[in-house]
């Protein structure tokens, strides 16, 4: 409950917002609600200013990443990463928040970076935590209460040194869930914690929201050391057996070798690209159709895609520094693609690049 100072606070709030996006409320639903507005208030302290610089830039990626779309519609690479990634929505706890599981022990990191990258993997992220929202949703009819947050529980069975490769995409992860999903963790249980844990969460703490550390508990121990903490929170129903509960359900495993294997087996192309230079690979479409990409590099290199037809030049991928990209682009009528691979901000060393690309065109394939 909102003090009557708070109180104020989201009603000048509220009025800035609804002033800002009077005629944007259809496109995505439930955005201007009380509960929203609430979380970012509560982000930047109940200063109503600040709030909504948060807020602008919020509604600014709600409408570049499509998420409205997300609820229904999967992003590219989805089931890449599902593949990648352990994790599941098994039940909900005793306030009716729904608990998601990781096993981020699990993931093999070296494989994982050579498959994605920041910006694919933080769209995944936005698709998951859209999921989370919709399973809080449900349960929140059902019980006539406002239901935004969710417990979490990391297991990091299986953590090693490789897993340092993974902080680039910790601090996507982080950066994601304070900048656009203020004020929806109420727990994270971090369990089985290896020996090699201290030294790999000093390097990921700067990243973690300071509210998300104070709610976040590390819990040593084997399950029967840990289970009855996480019994305080979750019905023995609603959680795995191996986390201390009774519900049969079978987690996922990653499926790392598998999906490297089936990148390995594709049909590659390899192009150098010395230092200092750039390199265009150009695809005619010969109508509309499905242009898709899979680009790999030894380092990393500046990467865009550019559609032209009629005179007109539509940006497919934003110029990005990367290692790994994988994407596809719907064309609605013939014309050229054109891949860049820009190296000019390296002089000293060169890089290789292996890529496949594919288009499906309608009625046939190329």
């Amino acid at each position: 409950m909102l003090n009557p100072e708070q109180q104020a606070h989201l009603k000048t709030f509220r009025k800035m917002a609804h002033e800002k996006y009077s005629d944007a409320t259809e496109q995505y639903p439930n955005v201007m609600s009380d509960v929203v507005l609430t979380r970012f208030l509560k982000a930047r302290n109940f200063v109503p200013a600040k709030a909504m610089e948060q807020y602008m830039e919020y509604r600014t990626w709600l409408h570049e990443k499509k998420v409205n779309r997300m609820r229904t519609v999967a992003p590219d690479n989805t089931s890449k990463h599902k593949r990648l990634l352990a994790y599941a929505l098994p039940g909900l706890d005793k306030e009716g928040h729904p608990v998601y599981i990781e096993r981020l022990g699990a993931c093999h990191m070296d494989t994982f970076v050579k498959l994605t990258n920041t910006t694919d993997y933080g769209t995944f992220q936005a698709w998951k935590k859209e999921q989370i929202f919709l399973k809080g949703e449900q349960q929140a009819e059902r019980l006539g209460v406002p239901i935004y947050k969710h417990i979490q529980i990391v297991d990091l069975k299986g953590l090693n040194m490789s897993h340092r490769l993974g902080v680039s995409f910790v601090a996507e992860e982080s950066r994601i869930e304070e900048r656009f999903y203020p004020e929806t963790v109420f727990k994270v249980f971090i369990v089985n914690p290896p020996w090699v844990f201290p030294a790999l969460y000093k390097l990921v703490t700067p990243f973690i929201d300071a509210d998300t550390q104070t709610k976040t508990e590390i819990l040593s121990g084997d399950v029967e050391s840990f289970g009855p903490r996480l019994l305080e929170f979750i019905d023995a129903d609603q959680l795995p057996v191996e986390y201390g509960g009774v519900l049969d359900v079978e987690m996922p495993q990653p499926d790392h070798q598998a999906l490297l294997e089936e990148k390995d087996a594709m049909s590659f192309e390899h192009v150098k690209v010395a230092a200092g230079r750039t390199e265009k690979v150009e695809i005619t479409l010969d109508g509309p159709g499905l242009l898709s990409w899979f680009v790999r590099c030894d380092k990393t290199v500046d990467f865009s895609c550019d559609f032209s037809c009629s005179g007109q030049n539509h940006v497919i991928k934003e110029k990005e520094r990367l290692a790994v990209s994988e994407g596809s682009f719907a064309a609605d009528s013939g014309g050229v693609a054109v891949f860049t691979m820009d190296n000019s901000f390296s002089y000293l060393q060169g890089k290789t690049l292996q890529h496949c690309i594919s288009f499906v065109a309608i009625g046939g394939a190329r």
